[in-house]
């Protein structure tokens, strides 16, 4: 009877390196050392970026910021300026229209004046031009027009014009004699000058 062969043994020696060693033998390099891309491992590479630090760029940010409030600060002044010089030019304007106005009107009450005078001293009756002249001597009043003081005054050149000049040694140089057209004034701005006569001390001998 045949001998039975005793079975093979398969099993192969294992030749796989040992765990952490690199295949062919060779050892890991260590920390620190210079890596295949001349690198050393473990460094990132990156050199820090030069330029202002973040006190620097702060105090860059608050000058801007402080332009920007200046710059802010001037255009409002110059809009108040603006709004100033416009009020100015529109009160200045209305002002001139109005003495224009106030100036025709008093020439039709020096008419009514005239005529109450001339029918005066011709000695007809004056009642119904006397209401009209008082009416409208209410009317100014209320505007805030008033007559321009002539009698015994100095003559003011600001509020009056001299027609006439008339010698009295007794008066004050240029005192006011009489008055020739009254002159009006509303909210210190002469509407017209009051037209008068002055005295003079005449020529000494």
């Amino acid at each position: 009877m045949a001998k039975t062969a005793a079975p093979e043994d398969t099993t192969s020696e294992d030749t796989t390196p040992e765990s952490g060693s690199p295949p062919g033998g060779e050892a890991g390099a260590p920390d620190g050392a210079p890596g295949p891309g001349g690198e050393r491992e473990g460094s990132h590479g990156d050199e820090p970026k030069g330029g202002a630090g973040p006190e620097a760029e702060l105090e860059a940010e608050r000058q801007r910021s402080q332009d920007y409030e200046d710059k802010y600060k001037r255009a409002l002044a110059d809009y108040a300026n603006l709004e100033r010089r416009t009020a100015t030019d529109i009160q200045n304007g209305i002002n001139t229209a109005t003495d224009s106005l106030l100036r025709d009107f008093l020439e039709i009450h020096d008419d009514f004046v005239r005529a109450r005078d001339a029918y005066r001293s011709g000695g007809s009756e004056t009642a119904g031009l006397d209401s009209i002249i008082r009416n409208v001597d209410a009317m100014l009043k209320r505007r805030g027009v008033e007559a321009i003081k002539t009698a015994e005054c100095t003559f003011d050149p600001r509020l009056h014009e001299a027609m006439l000049t008339k010698t009295e040694p007794d008066l004050e140089e240029q005192t006011v004699t009489r008055e020739l057209r009254k002159g009006y004034i509303t909210h210190g701005r002469v509407i017209r000058p009051a037209l008068v006569e002055i005295s003079t001390k005449g020529d000494a001998d």
